[in-house]
């Protein structure tokens, strides 16, 4: 192990999460694996799918075309969210603080936090002009 943790791949050489995913379908069929380690799997694997899915949001703003996926975009963002709220609970159950891999419960909550956030602004209630007027009197006002 200590020669694969001394060795980085380069950007190039890197997993796409989906695939990552799919290599690691055994892991919900492993009976014998420890609750503890596969929760790390599967949480290592939604961290991947949430970075890949932060850098899809980055590439669509700046080819101009993130307006336009937003259907997608939410389906994706609820996906994940479910998930990884399915993973803090499973790790909360168990009793997991922090996890092999070397992330806390702490860094998985906040992850999923973020993609609530990003929910709420992207795709929550917006204010009506009427609000947006009163608001901006009150702006005007100060």
């Amino acid at each position: 192990m200590a020669i694969a943790n001394s060795i980085e791949a380069p950007e190039r050489f890197s997993i796409p999460a989906d695939r990552l995913r799919r290599a690691f379908k055994w892991v919900a069929k492993a009976k014998k694996l420890p609750p503890r380690f596969a929760i790390a799997i599967n949480t290592t694997i939604w961290l991947e799918r949430v970075d890949a899915f932060r850098k899809l949001e980055e590439d669509l703003l700046l080819k101009g075309e993130y307006d336009a996926s937003l259907g997608v975009h939410r389906a994706f963002l609820t996906q994940l969210i479910a998930e990884g709220e399915a993973l803090v609970f499973a790790a909360k159950k168990i009793g997991v603080s922090k996890f092999p891999s070397g992330f806390a419960l702490s860094d998985l909550e906040s992850t999923v936090e973020s993609l609530h956030l990003t929910f709420r602004c992207q795709h929550g209630p917006k204010n009506s002009s009427k609000t947006r007027k009163g608001i901006a009197k009150l702006l005007d006002a100060a």
